[in-house]
Order: structure tokens, then sequence, then C-alpha cells
């Protein structure tokens, strides 16, 4: 699958003064443009700028021109070169007053990079808006009735603390009860007498006693 890259050739620029003071050496083909002057020097790879020639097509003195947006036919002298610096198209050199079609500065694309190393984890953003509340789910089944029975009831010792204890389950509970014994209450009051019983029946005739002694003898 094709891919299109777009691109701008910036070409190297700068005062005359500048240039003059620098001296580079410009690459074989290398551009180098006076922003003053509107002058043009191209490099062969070995002489240094003040021993290059300006750009020219011809005795003429033709140069370069720049602008943005192709040229009118009024602008610059035949044998001259435009540079359109919006598009990055070239025009001319101009001839019998006209410049011609223009030819594109821009190369193609070119092969696609290798993919650059992971970069750092930026800030965590703020905390977004709260979303809409869902719509309400469907009433689940009713489960089953729970039951609680009394299981035991068991007297502990006096003193002790009641407990209750569940022998069942949550949903049927079956509580067993200690309750722990009262103090013993004080002694109650006499009651009254009660009424004369019957009289019992005769007992038995006991044992003969003793023979007395003799009497007297009488007169």
């Amino acid at each position: 699958m094709s891919q299109t890259i777009p691109a701008r050739i910036v070409i190297r620029r700068d005062t005359a003064a500048a240039w003059t003071a620098a001296n580079p050496v410009l690459l074989s083909g290398e551009w180098g443009f006076e922003t003053d002057t509107r002058k043009l020097k191209i490099g062969n790879g070995s002489s240094a700028w003040n021993a290059l020639a300006y750009y020219s097509t011809g005795s003429g003195g033709a140069t370069i021109l720049t602008g943005s947006g192709a040229p009118s036919n009024g602008t610059g002298a035949n044998g001259d070169v435009y540079i359109d610096t919006t598009a990055w198209n070239i025009y001319g050199p101009k001839a019998s007053g006209a410049w011609g079609a223009a030819t594109s500065l821009v190369g193609p694309a070119g092969a696609t990079g290798a993919t650059g190393a992971t970069g750092a984890t930026g800030p965590q953003g703020p905390t977004g808006a709260t979303g809409a509340t869902g719509a309400a789910g469907t009433n689940g089944t009713n489960g089953a009735a729970a039951t609680v029975a009394v299981g035991t009831v068991t007297t502990g010792a006096a003193g002790s603390s009641a407990s209750v204890t569940n022998a069942g389950t949550s949903s049927a509970a079956v509580f067993n009860f200690i309750i722990p014994r009262g103090d013993t209450g004080a002694t109650g009051a006499t009651g009254p007498q009660g009424p004369a019983g019957a009289t019992g029946a005769t007992g038995a005739t006991g044992p003969a006693g003793p023979q007395g002694p003799t009497g007297a003898t009488g007169p």
C-alpha cells in the first residue's frame, strides 16, 4: 500500500555578510541563498563560499527569485528562475516574457523509518465526568420464607449468663436457650394451725399388769 508523506524543502539561506563571514564549503549541488541580495550559489563540494560564483544563466546576469505563490509574467527577466516558497515549485528559466509550467521541488516520499523507542509514560489525565446512571435491573425471584423454632430451654447455674444458640440454619433457625437459676427466696411466714384431727380407733388391749400385794386382814 502506497503512502504519501507531506514534505517541505528548505534551501540554506542567510544574508550575504553572514555567508561571507562563515565561508562554508557547500556540498556538490547544494544551494546557498542570500536573503538580502536574492542571489544564489551552488556548491561543488570543494570550493568555499567566497570562491564560488553566483548562479547565472548567461552573460545577462540572470538570478533566482523567490516569492509566495506563482510568479506573474511581469516578475523577473528572461533567463531568471523563480521559486514558489508556498507550494515549493520552481519556474523558468523565463523565456519570451513567460515563466512556463512549474516543476515541483518536493521529491517522492522516502521509505518509512524504523519505529522509534517508546516514550515515557505521560502524567495521568484528569478524572472523567460521571457517566449516566444505567437502567435498573430486573427483580430477582423471591427466596424461601425463613422459619424460627424454639429448641431446648435449659436452667443454668445461679449467677451465670443467659445465652441463645442457633442449632439450625440461617433460613431455618432453631434457638436453644440457657436461662440461669434465680437466687433462693426468703422463708415464708408460718401458716395457721390446722383443725383437730378425728379421734383415732381404740388401740389393742395391753398385757396384764403384775399381781398386786396381798391386802391387809380384815377385822
